[in-house]
């Protein structure tokens, strides 16, 4: 029998507006640590761009209803502009693509060490949790591991997506960006999500599969 896990972490999540991304990442974040019993984790969102007070995109509500999720986070969410004082009360930032994390590190240099893209979470997290697993390691040096072992991985390089309405259209995507549906030509919520999704997962899992403190 498995025990539910807890771990006392604040976790940032920035995109640009704080009205789609983010608020998506934050939704499925909560719904799969508390598939996996994993308690503790306080998430909040913000956006480098954002403007205050707007609701989150209607898409990613209807994409969160569709699912099955608890939508009370996104009900009742208002995006917020990323400042100084979200940035100090987090323990672990996740930008949604690298001008998220570029912001957040311009913004407060000293948090570079704790700041990271989604997707380049999720393959760090990956590849040290199992490390970690085998090795009794805690959560507590989840963050300093991940940020030493930036280096030590291959170079990410950029992947081409062929979007099903336009197969002829290739839409090229770094491999550390979750891409803004938005603004970016070629790029659908789907194909956001297809790509957030997976990184949210492991990143759950990777907070998981730690022995707790």
């Amino acid at each position: 029998m498995t025990l539910p896990l807890s771990l006392p972490l604040s976790l940032l999540l920035v995109c640009s507006a704080n009205e789609c991304r983010s608020p998506a990442a934050q939704t499925l974040l909560s719904a799969r640590l508390t598939e996996l019993g994993v308690t503790g984790v306080r998430t909040f969102t913000c956006g480098h761009e954002a403007a205050a007070e707007r609701p989150a995109c209607p898409d990613t509500r209807a994409w969160a209803r569709s699912r099955g999720f608890d939508t009370d986070l996104l009900d009742q969410h208002r995006s917020r502009r990323l400042d100084l004082d979200l940035i100090g009360s987090a323990d672990l930032v996740l930008g949604l693509d690298r001008r998220a994390r570029a912001a957040v590190v311009r913004l407060a240099p000293a948090a570079n060490e704790r700041t990271f893209t989604l997707r380049e979470a999720a393959a760090l997290v990956q590849r040290r949790a199992r490390q970690m697993s085998r090795e009794g390691g805690r959560r507590s040096t989840l963050i300093a591991d991940l940020h030493a072992t930036r280096g030590l991985t291959d170079l990410p390089e950029t992947e081409v997506f062929h979007p099903p309405s336009h197969g002829w259209r290739a839409v090229r995507i770094h491999e550390h960006d979750v891409p803004d549906a938005h603004v970016e030509r070629g790029v659908t919520h789907r194909l956001s999500r297809r790509l957030l999704v997976p990184a949210v997962d492991a990143v759950a899992r990777g907070l998981y599969d730690l022995e707790p403190e």
